[in-house]
């Protein structure tokens, strides 16, 4: 209401009859800036000084910068609060060695890098926040420089990566080090697949052999093995890999592999065995056994069954928000009604924003739950995706897989990298398809996006002359740097050895998307 009409009377009636409000903190900043408009800074100082800047909506951060520097506010308030915004306040603030170690770690978690070395320069306790900061700006001699006299498990690691590429001996030392921590796998383990991403695979098996026995080290050391065809001991790292396998999808990766081994070796009725086996579990391997094997990736019933959604009370509150024009309230009150949260608000929820009911559905009931399944794969913005198949000649099961992966279905999606919206487009990408396709530039509509990124993908499809998986990765990590990986011919030991493992994850739940979208259709 007071959005609608900038009425301070309401505002101040709605900070009274609802203080505990999801919206309480962005109305504050927006009362704070009608009340500096009308000269009254001193009621426009109280509304800000009271505002939580970590509760408000994120695309408002800005806003609150902007007043508080015009309203000449305590620097080193804002410094602590939201240092990204007022790093120029550095100088003229005094801060204690464990404040200035606290806004490094957030300016860590923010990628502000070039500010985190300016703050934690010189103090001996943020050695490791230091050397990682300058490991990310990819500085490594200053990196090293500050982690030599750093000896914390997490410098030494960082110490370890760097040193890596740089003096096998000093990586052994090192190595030496760590012994006896959690770090020194993890040291071996970025060894391995470095040298695994590089095609020294004598070298990776060196150094996967000297981790500790666990699931990953012997599941390294099978697809290494199998990289280099010595099937037979492929077959025996992943036979290792299987007895140590701690969950669903650990134990289906394994048997996938041991099929692939068994069937490398001839042996055609283990290798159905292993292949029906991985086909009972869980995640990527699990429903690419289903389609290897003929059965539909998921039950028929996903689509078919559902249940009568009760309107309750917490249902009709979220909507009336969301109806409202205001989606991101509307997800901050489910989720402070968590609790109240029953599967019947959420087959309500789903209907009018998918997001919420997935991310509620997860949070709720986990994805084994019937009420996940019903929810987690929605055919949303139909007309429009048709549209877009038929028009780039996609199937629109592939568009909903990457839509589901990019944003979740949320049309104002925005990630870290500033790609937007359904499809999540970088702006040079929604440009360049705008003016070879003639379409709209309007990043944020769910049509113009859907249509961007189809040509997106179809430009992908093409490039990479129809192969599917190639193409899902350089939607994600773009294709020159694709052209750079190692092109294995097998697509899983492709898939296996994507040496990011952002892009690598990615191609996995995409194709499991995939699958289960036709399977459903």
């Amino acid at each position: 209401m007071f959005k609608q009409n900038n009425d301070l009377q309401v505002g101040e009636q709605i900070l009274k009859e609802y203080p505990n409000a999801v919206f309480i903190n962005d109305l504050k900043l927006m009362m704070a800036e009608k009340y500096y408009e009308t000269g009254d800074r001193k009621r426009s100082a109280e509304l800000i000084k009271s505002v939580n800047p970590r509760a408000l909506k994120p695309d408002y951060l800005s806003r609150y910068a902007k007043l508080w520097r015009e309203l000449d506010l305590d620097k080193k308030t804002a410094l602590l609060n939201i240092p990204h915004l007022f790093m120029d306040y550095l100088k003229e603030v005094y801060l204690t060695e464990e404040e200035r170690i606290k806004v490094g770690e957030e300016l860590i978690k923010r990628r502000q890098y070039k500010h985190a070395v300016v703050i934690l320069s010189n103090i001996p306790q943020a050695c490791h926040l230091l050397g990682e900061a300058y490991e990310k700006l990819r500085m490594y001699s200053e990196a090293l420089s500050v982690l030599k006299d750093c000896h914390v498990n997490d410098a030494l690691l960082i110490r370890a990566r760097i040193v890596f590429d740089l003096s096998k001996d000093e990586f052994i030392e090192t190595l030496k080090l760590l012994e006896g921590s959690p770090a020194y796998n993890q040291a071996l383990f970025y060894a391995g697949r470095m040298s695994l991403y590089r095609g020294n695979f004598q070298e990776a098996l060196q150094w996967f052999g000297m981790m500790e026995n666990s699931y990953q080290k012997f599941f390294q050391l099978g697809l290494t093995n199998f990289i280099l065809g010595d099937y037979s001991n492929a077959l025996e790292a992943f036979q290792s890999a299987l007895r140590f396998a701690s969950n669903q999808t650990e134990t289906s990766e394994s048997h996938f592999w041991l099929f692939k081994s068994y069937k490398e070796l001839g042996d055609f009725s283990k290798a159905s065995y292993h292949l029906l086996r991985a086909s009972k579990g869980s995640g990527f391997y699990s429903t690419t056994s289903k389609v290897l094997l003929g059965e539909p990736a998921v039950s028929k019933f996903m689509k078919v069954f559902l249940v009568h959604a009760e309107d309750t009370s917490t249902a009709r509150t979220i909507r009336s928000i969301f109806d409202a024009g205001f989606p991101y309230y509307a997800r901050l009150e489910a989720f402070k009604n968590i609790n109240r949260i029953t599967a019947s608000d959420i087959l309500t929820i789903q209907k009018f924003d998918n997001f919420l009911a997935i991310r509620l559905a997860v949070r709720k009931f986990g994805t084994n739950s019937e009420i996940y399944n019903l929810v987690a794969y929605p055919t949303p913005y139909k007309e429009f995706v048709e549209e877009a198949s038929q028009r780039f000649g996609l199937d629109k099961n592939l568009v909903w897989a990457v839509m589901r992966q990019e944003s979740l279905f949320d049309p104002e999606a925005v990630s870290p990298s500033n790609a937007k919206g359904l499809m999540q487009l970088m702006d040079f990408t929604a440009r360049e398809m705008s003016i070879k396709f003639g379409i709209p530039n309007n990043i944020f509509s769910p049509r113009e996006n859907i249509l961007m990124g189809t040509a997106y993908l179809r430009e992908m499809l093409d490039l990479w002359n129809g192969d599917l998986i190639r193409a899902i990765a350089s939607y994600n990590a773009g294709p020159n740097r694709v052209k750079t990986f190692i092109q294995h011919k097998d697509s899983y030991v492709f898939i296996e050895t994507i040496p990011i493992a952002e892009t690598r994850n990615y191609v996995k739940q995409v194709l499991n998307n995939y699958y289960i979208y036709k399977a459903l259709d």
